[in-house]
């Protein structure tokens, strides 16, 4: 009997002297989520164990998961996706190392004050100015004077895409035609479909008749209304750009900075701070550099020979979807 309790004790010796548990939490579905989590966890070492918590809409849970795992020993790391997980956790949790992506504007969210490092127990993984940068590119190659966006006019991220595509048009002598739409009521609680599709005409009514370039942030609300927002870009001839999550939706051209990068640079970061001891505050934080440009074949604004040469003049890789 003692052999055998020995001999069970030394199989599991090695993961309790050397595993390390992580936990991903996120607010909501997403699939840029997705793709940083799935790059994250395919690129950690076999030792780690990982759990993916989504709280699918519902905050009040997300905060109280978030209380759970402060007070949980066996949980070494968390990787929190998006604005709302990154804001919650590093509020709430002083006692663990975080790692935050998945951020629309992270120069808006309240979450980064240096670039070169956080100075606490969080790092951001990101591509500063996603949107400036993203516009920029396209601009370059198509000069546009009018660019339309609605968005959010009460969730964060969508403000802070809102001020970044503001900061382009003023740099660019650009003009900003936007309008603003809500999807929740006052106590915070999702609005029918049908209201919120009501809100997203009236903001598309607004913009899209008076503008050269209708610009998608990433969003679950608008990914479920895009057939909407596409027949109406189609209706005034406009051409859409935007997030890769809309680009087998019928959007013009997608270009946006590599999700994947972000969940290998996560679990780069994992192991240099579980393994090593590396310090977390320190990490620098804006090192998504790469962007993917796809066009849609199909969209006629779009398959145009000027655009792709300028396009390809300038470097760029083009994917034909």
């Amino acid at each position: 009997m003692n052999k055998w309790i020995a001999t069970l004790l030394l199989c599991f010796i090695p993961t309790i002297a050397f595993g390390f548990k992580v936990v991903s939490i996120q607010h909501q579905d997403l699939m840029t989520y997705e793709r940083i989590s799935n790059a994250y966890f395919h690129n950690l070492p076999n030792k780690y164990s990982h759990y993916l918590f989504n709280a699918e809409g519902d905050i009040n849970r997300l905060e109280r998961y978030i209380e759970r795992i402060k007070k949980d020993k066996s949980v070494d790391l968390i990787l929190a996706l998006g604005t709302i997980s990154g804001k919650i956790a590093i509020s709430k949790i002083k006692n663990k190392p975080i790692i935050i992506s998945g951020i629309a504007a992270p120069g808006y969210s309240g979450l980064v004050k240096d670039w070169k490092r956080s100075g606490s127990n969080y790092v951001v993984i990101e591509c500063k100015d996603t949107t400036y940068k993203t516009l920029s590119i396209f601009h370059n190659a198509f000069p546009f004077k009018k660019l339309g966006l609605i968005y959010l006019s009460k969730a964060p991220s969508h403000i802070g895409t809102h001020m970044e595509a503001l900061s382009f048009c003023v740099d660019k002598s650009v003009n900003l035609i936007s309008s603003g739409f809500e999807n929740r009521d006052r106590n915070k609680k999702l609005l029918e479909k049908e209201a919120i599709e009501s809100n997203i005409k009236k903001a598309l009514s607004e913009v899209v008749p008076y503008v050269d370039v209708l610009y998608l942030n990433t969003s679950n609300t608008l990914l479920r209304n895009i057939d909407l927002i596409v027949k109406m870009a189609n209706k005034y001839n406009v051409l859409t750009i935007g997030s890769e999550i809309y680009e087998d939706l019928g959007l013009s051209v997608s270009i946006t900075s590599n999700y994947s990068l972000r969940g290998i640079a996560a679990a780069k970061y994992t192991v240099q701070v579980l393994e090593r001891n590396a310090d977390i505050s320190t990490f620098p934080m804006d090192i998504i550099k790469d962007f993917i440009i796809r066009y849609n074949y199909y969209s006629k604004k779009a398959n145009c020979p000027s655009l792709t040469k300028n396009f390809l003049n300038r470097g760029f890789e083009i994917k034909i979807r």
